[in-house]
């Protein structure tokens, strides 16, 4: 039904005839649509819930143009319900939101001399960034439906913070209302409806009736009518449909609606913080939400926007503004608190190691900054009892985006992890962190083969060998990056043992080792596992006892290498100890290593790959070589693998006769016959213990500069053997 009411001029006196046109009033019944035409200008409330409340538009210019709120004064705002028939604003601090649509604008900005607000309308071109103007006003209603299911219970009515419920009464509440209800509500065909006795103070309850046809798309298509008497009965309804709000990844992602039997998408317009925090509550997912790192782009959506009906209603009881025609937006997304996980990665490690957080779909490191600050929080928080230590991650410090801050009330001994707020930023800064109740799963021989040991704080234990197959050894040779489990056995002896079996579950989702640990002790019969893996760690140089350090053919970074690590090459390679290591520059994908005390061997080691500015090049003593300048004598120099170095000494070395014969000796001669000194710039201190009995071992990583003694040796007899050099 279209009807036009004249209602009053600029001096608010009702008109009686058609020329004075300074003010009409038009209803459009059939869209939800209501316009009020001043002067030659139309002003329009669209998309909204309901006739009272919607985006406002202007016909200017032929067009149908959204009106800026940066110019927008309230005042007028009263005077457009007014002339809508609609009564006044509602005077929400918070008010509604409604689809922004799209379109041109225009500025309404009157002043003392423009009585006809048809006059102030001005077009605007700078709008990057302009809202439209949205309007609720007091006579706006909505339909709802309370009951245990989206799509049944008792039919009310909310206006203006007021709830009024249908009549039950036989005279109007009928199935052609019932089925136009649920339509109007999203909900599909009806099932079934009825009339229920109100319950509690019958004086509180005020009743609305409405008789429809059945042609009506609305509630409040139909007409209002005033029975004399409702009967004290409410109407309810059963529609065939269903209706839930949701995230599309669980706790985060974009807002999904279900209903006509689909999962359909909504626009960001309409949506609030409080729809987020409701949404993330009644999904379980916590009940704060987080920042947005990826915001999703422009897409089709099926509904324009969703408006809830209180404070305290559930989104599934909103009412949901159809499109016409599929709408392109930005959807509504919600990360909820629930959705950040933390976590240690899963390894042969266990409560220790890089820390890192599920957030919007990707794992992100935590910062050692957030380590430090929190450490505690977060040992508590994965069950790993209370914080050891923190410190910088051995592996590639790359600037990634990482997790930066988190901000939570109370000191970190109490503080919960539940309410914290999370930013996410780019930063190298990676940390490491170890708890209290830490252990790690290890092969003793090389890494890949060995018996099974756990290290924790209590120290070293064996682990038993009952219940492992072949599922648990290819879990642990995977952890143990030693590629497929090859063979097992049981291995007699007394020893400490773990005090707890493993057995992974059967659905295959076990993670790492640790997944598969049991509560159930090994019995008395225990005996030692040893596991042998399909792969090896084999550490290698690329020269002989002396190179670039590789492990399976990857060079390793030298990042946080020390002696001890080269000390471990040397021996794993029967090439003695380490005499020296340095760097070789050159920006490649490497290995980054990292050796805790109980790992005797570089496989054993926590291992990282990234890119890394230099790799390592050890020197091992067993590759360190003599030669004198000249034959049968010079200067006697050194060569550990790089290049010839003369060999510094003090004055007393010319009266130890064990170490000039030693020399000599290793130079593949019999003797030394004389000796003296002369001075060098530059060289290598050679300084024997009186112990010793390598003279290889007496050669330091220590070069000698400005004025110092080298060393002028002759040595007699028959060489034995040709002396290469490497």
């Amino acid at each position: 039904m279209n009807y036009c009411t004249f209602l009053y001029s600029h001096t608010n006196k009702h008109i009686a005839h058609q020329e004075q046109k300074s003010a009409i009033f038009c209803l459009c019944l059939t869209c939800f649509h209501l316009y009020w035409v001043a002067g030659s200008v139309k002003f329009s409330l669209a998309d909204g819930p309901g006739k009272c409340a919607g985006r406002l538009e202007v016909l200017h210019g032929g067009e149908w143009k959204r009106v800026a709120k940066s110019k927008w004064n309230e005042k007028y705002s009263d005077n457009i319900c007014q002339h809508l028939n609609c009564g006044k604003t509602t005077g929400e601090s918070h008010p509604e939101r409604f689809f922004q649509g799209s379109g041109s604008f225009v500025s309404i900005v009157c002043d003392r001399n423009q009585p006809d607000i048809s006059e102030c309308v001005k077009s605007e071109q700078n709008t990057r960034n302009e809202e439209a103007v949205g309007i609720t006003c007091e006579n706006h209603e909505v339909v709802f439906l309370k009951g245990s299911e989206s799509c049944s219970g008792a039919v009310g009515i909310r206006q203006n913070n007021n709830t009024f419920w249908l009549s039950g009464s036989n005279e109007t509440w009928n199935s052609e209302a019932a089925e136009t209800l649920c339509q109007q509500m999203h909900c599909g065909g009806l099932t079934k409806f009825s009339s229920s006795s109100s319950a509690g103070d019958i004086s509180d309850m005020t009743f609305r009736a409405y008789r429809c046809s059945g042609k009506q798309s609305s509630l409040f298509d139909c007409d209002k009518v005033e029975l004399p008497d409702h009967n004290e009965t409410i109407a309810q309804v059963e529609c065939s449909g269903k209706i839930n709000v949701s995230l599309s990844e669980g706790c985060w992602g974009k807002v999904r609606i279900f209903a006509e039997g689909k999962y359909k998408g909504v626009c960001a317009d309409s949506w609030t913080e409080e729809m987020s925090k409701t949404l993330c509550q009644e999904t379980s997912c916590g009940e704060t939400i987080l920042k947005v790192r990826k915001p999703p782009p422009r897409a089709l959506v099926t509904f324009k926007s969703l408006h809830t009906i209180g404070n305290n209603s559930s989104l599934r009881e909103s009412t949901f503004v159809k499109t016409e025609k599929r709408e392109r937006c930005i959807p509504a997304y919600v990360v909820c608190e629930g959705s950040a996980e933390l976590r240690f990665p899963a390894s042969k490690d266990e409560c220790r190691g890089k820390v890192e957080m599920d957030y919007e779909g990707d794992s992100l490191s935590v910062s050692r900054k957030v380590l430090t600050e929190h450490s505690n929080a977060i040992c508590r928080k994965l069950r790993c009892g209370h914080a050891q230590h923190v410190a910088a991650y051995f592996g590639s410090q790359d600037v990634v985006e990482i997790i930066t801050e988190l901000k939570c009330s109370g000191d970190d001994s109490k503080a919960s992890l539940e309410t914290c707020s999370i930013t996410a930023g780019k930063s190298s800064d990676l940390g490491f962190l170890q708890c209290s109740d830490w252990r790690e799963m290890v092969l003793e021989e090389d890494g890949c083969k060995g018996e099974v040991a756990v290290y924790s704080k209590a120290g070293r234990m064996l682990v038993s060998s009952e219940g492992w197959t072949e599922t648990e050894g290819n879990r642990l040779c995977t952890d143990l990056q030693c590629g497929p489990f090859k063979t097992k056995r049981e291995v007699s002896g007394a020893d400490s043992f773990w005090n707890k079996t493993f057995k992974c579950p059967n659905d295959g989702k076990a993670e790492s080792i640790w997944d598969c640990e049991t509560e159930t002790p090994p019995s008395l019969q225990r005996k030692k596992l040893f596991i042998e893996c399909q792969d090896r760690s084999k550490v290698s140089l690329s020269g002989y006892c002396s190179g670039q350090v590789r492990i399976n053919s990857s060079p390793v970074c030298n990042k946080n290498w020390d002696i001890d690590y080269s000390n471990r090459v040397c021996q794993e390679l029967n090439c003695g100890n380490a005499f020296d290591h340095s760097d070789l520059p050159d920006a490649k994908s490497r290995l980054y290593v990292s050796c805790d005390q109980h790992h005797h061997v570089l496989g054993q080691c926590h291992r990282d790959e990234g890119i890394c500015q230099s790799s390592v090049s050890v020197s091992c003593y067993k590759n360190i070589t003599f030669q004198t300048t000249e034959k049968c004598g010079g200067q006697v120099q050194v060569n550990y693998g790089r290049n010839w170095k003369n060999v510094c000494v003090d004055k007393d070395t010319l009266k130890n006769s064990k170490l000039l014969n030693s020399l000599c000796k290793e130079m593949n001669y019999e003797y030394n016959t004389n000796a003296r000194l002369e001075k060098i710039n530059e060289g290598i201190y050679l300084e024997c213990p009186t112990d010793y009995k390598d003279i290889k071992y007496c050669v330091k990583a220590q070069p000698c500069g400005g004025q110092t003694h080298g060393l002028i040796i002759e040595c007699a007899g028959k060489p034995q053997k040709q002396n290469f050099f490497m």
